[in-house]
């Protein structure tokens, strides 16, 4: 099974002026998008989380766990297992 955790994510993008991204955050329950730029955090508690960045752009981000567990499985959303 998954382990119970939650992430955060801090994104940068170049060039800052212009660069943007999303994330897409959902499961059975819930399906929302959100547009992120430098230095926005977002923490996820839950579900599958895709990141895309605009063309022409470059997105990173710095990702971090927290949980009560140390071991990580990594679950891919079975729509998207042809791209793996």
């Amino acid at each position: 099974s998954e382990s119970m955790h939650e992430e955060l994510y801090f994104f940068k993008v170049e060039p800052e002026k212009t660069g943007f991204g999303m994330i897409r955050i959902f499961d059975e329950n819930k399906d929302v998008a959100f547009p992120v730029t430098g230095n926005d955090v977002v923490t996820i508690t839950q579900g599958y989380h895709p990141v895309a960045v605009a063309p022409g752009h470059r997105l990173y981000y710095f990702w971090a766990l927290a949980g009560s567990k140390r071991p990580f499985q990594r679950y891919t959303h079975p729509d998207y297992l042809a791209y793996e």
